[in-house]
């Protein structure tokens, strides 16, 4: 009886799973004129046993499109060298989102409305976005009944390290109870041309920014959006084709049928016809 409890016990310890989220925010700074009205914070969830193929594949893409060691390689066009055409540059991040796909990543974004939350200031906000992002990771943990590490952006002034101490010691605070993040076993910082891995994720979430704010070109922004909701996390219908990615892995704060300031209502309003339209 010992010996079969001693196998079962260590079935459980070798089928043990990981996956790693990469966090980070953008449109931290509303552009109106730009159509930049929402705040983002974003996560991709990579599987721990993709991550070295991953890496590789990075490395051969960016050695293919002129990319030296030392370059950035970002969704931004302000990050891309003067020895990288800008054809190749358009190439290489959709190759990249086609390789968080075709590695099984799932992304996690949250959204919130510059004018809402201004309120409380930057450094809430921003401390909000990665508490909802960590939370899902955990639930998504808590389906797979595996752990994870999260690794997120350095923030300024190196406030992520008092973020990251709370998040592991404590958990998730919220008024009426704390929430414990077990299934996180290391909560840890980076920053940017310290993994290939965190320009997979910058690259996810810059397409996802680039597509809600008005973006200059419509056309590729539906073969954004169609190739990022392929990432998404979210539910199916029984006939598991309709997917429902709301309050999973796309949430808005506030959620839009609660916000009353009818200019602000609108402007929900309108993103959502604006993903809609794109995913038509």
């Amino acid at each position: 009886m010992e010996d079969r409890r001693e196998k079962h016990r260590l079935e459980i310890y070798y089928n043990y799973g990981m996956y790693y989220l990469f966090a980070d925010e953008t449109n931290t700074t509303p552009k109106y004129d730009r159509g930049v009205k929402f705040f983002i914070y974003g996560g991709l969830i990579v599987p721990a046993d993709q991550l070295s193929s991953i890496d590789s594949e990075i490395r051969k893409l960016r050695n293919d499109k002129g990319y030296l060691p030392t370059d950035s390689l970002k969704f931004d066009s302000h990050s891309r060298p003067s020895s990288v055409s800008a054809e190749d540059f358009g190439k290489i991040k959709n190759q990249i989102v086609e390789l968080a796909i075709n590695k099984g990543c799932v992304a996690l974004l949250y959204v919130a409305h510059h004018e809402i939350a201004k309120g409380p200031g930057l450094a809430t906000t921003i401390k909000w976005g990665a508490d909802h992002i960590i939370s899902k990771f955990h639930n998504f943990l808590n389906t797979k009944r595996d752990a994870g590490i999260m690794i997120l952006d350095r923030l300024s002034d190196t406030a992520e390290y008092s973020m990251l101490t709370e998040k592991f010691t404590t958990g998730l605070i919220y008024p009426d109870k704390t929430v414990p993040l077990e299934r996180i076993k290391i909560f840890a910082s980076s920053c940017d041309n310290a993994s290939h891995l965190s320009s997979l994720a910058d690259i996810v979430i810059g397409s996802f920014r680039y597509c809600i704010n008005d973006p200059a070109n419509f056309e590729a922004s539906k073969v954004m959006m169609g190739n990022l909701v392929k990432l998404v996390w979210a539910d199916k219908d029984k006939s598991g084709e309709h997917l429902y990615p709301f309050e999973k892995g796309l949430t808005f704060r506030p959620r839009p049928e609660t916000v009353t300031i009818p200019q602000y209502k609108a402007d929900y309003d309108l993103l959502l016809k604006h993903l809609n339209t794109l995913l038509a």
